[in-house]
């Protein structure tokens, strides 16, 4: 795999981001291949300290 990554510019894509956690651990075992860089795609995030809802389950009260 180095060989066709190093020097080349790489897409990381995740669907959800929570920490960050995953993202970070795919980008540190792409680093030891020597990308020319890396780039992080997100297309959702949770926010920090707020809870999730769901948009099927029923109001409260």
């Amino acid at each position: 795999m180095d060989s066709k990554v190093q020097g080349r510019p790489v897409v990381l894509v995740d669907d959800v981001m929570t920490t960050g956690a995953t993202l970070n651990e795919a980008a540190k075992a792409l680093r030891k291949a020597k990308p020319g860089y890396i780039l992080g795609v997100v297309f959702a995030r949770t926010l920090k300290g707020r809870q999730g809802f769901s948009l099927l389950s029923k109001p409260r009260g």
